[in-house]
Parts: structure tokens; sequence; C-alpha cells
């Protein structure tokens, strides 16, 4: 046996001959490759997506508008997503004028009916905000959440908004990372405060 692991799932092949399936969660089916030819040097998807062409990682991924009727498929990938905190207004209707108020603006990204990645973003007429921006754990890394961002961004240009602005929990370490590799930055001086109405 050997282990092999994919952005943080360990997959354990047998060294026999034939095929074995790799799986990135407990219901996708990626593909098969002869374990014999599995080498331990093979950290990374894009790795064996070149070197296996039978280990199609990305499928037929596609970004598209969120839609209200994406809510529930949102919902799975926001609860299993470490650092999205859901609060008040995430419910189905707080969500559902959220999209109303900012038509286009929010997007997924699908792979048929499912949901693998999403992003809020909507603005005030003068900054954007980008709200749960979440990839399912097992296509992170592949550059779908920078797509996600890069479509959102681009929303807010084209409504004339200069600047987004986002918070990030203070213990989401992994989460600022990202958005620091994004081109983001801290504002210094600035503390993040709130109040209920």
């Amino acid at each position: 046996m050997f282990e092999a692991p994919f952005l943080r799932r360990i997959v354990r092949c047998p060294r026999t001959t034939g095929g074995v399936c790799l799986q990135e969660s407990r219901d996708l089916f990626l593909g098969e490759i002869d374990s014999l030819h599995i080498e331990i040097r093979f950290r990374n998807t894009s790795t064996i997506a070149k070197d296996h062409q039978g280990y199609n990682m990305s499928r037929n991924i596609d970004t598209r508008e969120f839609s209200i009727s994406d809510y529930d498929g949102a919902l799975q990938v926001w609860q299993r997503v470490e650092g999205v905190e859901i609060a008040e207004g995430d419910d189905r209707e707080g969500v559902a004028r959220f999209l109303v108020r900012n038509p286009g603006l929010s997007r997924v990204a699908i792979d048929g009916s499912a949901i693998l990645g999403v992003a809020l973003c909507g603005h005030d007429g003068r900054r954007g905000h980008i709200y749960h921006l979440a990839v399912d754990p097992a296509y992170q890394r592949r550059g779908l959440g920078k797509r996600l961002l890069d479509e959102c961004l681009d929303g807010l240009r084209r409504a004339g908004v200069q600047r987004a602005i986002i918070l990030v929990a203070d213990d989401n370490q992994r989460g600022a990372e990202f958005w620091k590799r994004c081109g983001w930055e801290t504002i210094p001086g600035a503390i993040a405060m709130g109040i209920d109405v």
C-alpha cells in the first residue's frame, strides 16, 4: 500500500495490477489509472492530469450567475469550508433579497447540477462587497476561487464600482492568505465594526 495526498484527502491505492479509482469526494468518480504507474512524486493535480490522461480532475466545471435555486448546494459548500461563518441574513430569504438587490453579480461554479464553489457579490453604489467566497474542499487549489473572484470583480467594474471590501475572520489564516495572493491588502488603521438593527 502507499498513500497519495490529494487536496487534504488521503487516497489509499493497493499495489496491484489494474485500475484503481482516485476520488476527491465520496460521491464523485473521477477516473481510473494503473496504480503501478503512480509515483509518490505526484503531489498535485496538474501533474497527475498531465501524466495520466484518464485522470481528468477538472471535468466540465463551468461558472454562471448565482440563482436562488442554487441556495441548497451553496449552503452545503459553505458548511464544508472552514472559515465561512453562517450568520443572520444567510438563510434562503436573506440570500434571495441580496440577489434581487444585486442582480448578475454573485457567481457559482458547477459541474452538471453540483455546486462546487460560490461567491456572493454586491455593492452599495460606492463600494463592492464580496461575501462567502467558498470552494468545496475537494476542488480547492485549482483556481476556482480566483475564477469566481475575478468574475465578481468584472461585474463590479461594469457597475462602475472602483473598490471592493471583504471581511476575513482573524482566525481564518488560510482565507487571509488566499485574499493576499489575489492582490487584496489589509486596510491600515481600520477596525471592522457592526450593530444589529
